[in-house]
């Protein structure tokens, strides 16, 4: 069955992030939690473009943008990623996401090779010793626990 990111699974990733990020950030900037990197946050994303004079809409629109472009990489990367959990395929997305290229992503050979043998325990593993997870640790505890479920 092929699928694609459609604007129903970026609305579902973006509420799982969200549905964290609004326990430790607010839409001012107040950080609620000392183990958070706000400069992170699809929040403070979001702030950050609402004062330099881009409305919601639009910022949602941009966030929508670089959702569906990780996508498109990883499924570059997985051609069976359609078929993996969807917190795997949100998990993948947001380390994408937070490394801003390609080939950031594609640098993580050990991660890449767990998910290509579907060894959730190394994959796990290899993503508590990326810079993503060193950086955003509430973060990526939250998708690492949505995961392990």
């Amino acid at each position: 069955m092929i699928m694609s990111m459609n604007d129903a699974d970026i609305d579902e990733y973006r509420s799982k992030v969200l549905l964290f990020e609004e326990e430790h950030l607010s839409i001012d900037g107040n950080n609620n939690n000392d183990d958070y990197d706000s400069n992170n946050l699809i929040i403070g994303i979001c702030r950050d473009l609402i004062n330099k004079g881009i409305s919601i809409e639009e910022s949602q629109l941009l966030f929508s943008n670089d959702v569906k472009e990780c996508y498109n990489d990883i499924k570059d990367l997985f051609l069976d990623f359609d078929s993996f959990p969807k917190d795997i395929r949100y998990l993948l997305i947001d380390i994408r996401f937070y490394m801003g290229s390609s080939y950031r992503f594609r640098s993580l050979k050990k991660l890449i090779s767990a998910v290509n043998h579907h060894n959730q325990e190394e994959l796990l593993k290899q993503v508590k010793i990326t810079n993503w997870y060193k950086n955003n640790p509430g973060r990526s505890k939250h998708f690492i626990n949505l995961v392990m479920e």
